[in-house]
């Protein structure tokens, strides 16, 4: 999953939608929505299509938070990327306790 972690105050969603659509203000075909907003990028896993994730933090470009994570995780889950009756997936931390606060206390 491509994750496009803002700096800002604001939760996601009061950042500004062309931000989230990634538009490409040097296209040469303005009306070519293809083109012109794209969006983060996507990957395929297991044949899913797995759109880009967009959250925000104060201290992007040095940290990232538990509370992010946890939102990382829940739009995989509801991506439905893995299946949960083959195998229930977990996720191991190692973190020291300063950062890793709740939810995953």
């Amino acid at each position: 999953m491509c994750a496009v972690i803002f700096k800002s105050e604001l939760p996601v969603s009061e950042i500004p939608l062309s931000w989230k659509l990634g538009i490409n203000i040097t296209a040469e075909d303005l009306d070519d929505r293809e083109t012109v907003m794209r969006g983060g990028p996507c990957c395929t896993y297991n044949g899913k299509v797995v759109p880009c994730f967009y959250g925000t933090s104060p201290k992007a470009s040095i940290s990232i938070t538990s509370t992010l994570l946890a939102d990382m995780l829940k739009f995989m889950d509801d991506c439905g990327i893995f299946d949960r009756s083959i195998a229930r997936p977990f996720l191991l931390l190692d973190g020291h306790g300063s950062r890793m606060m709740l939810p995953f206390s």
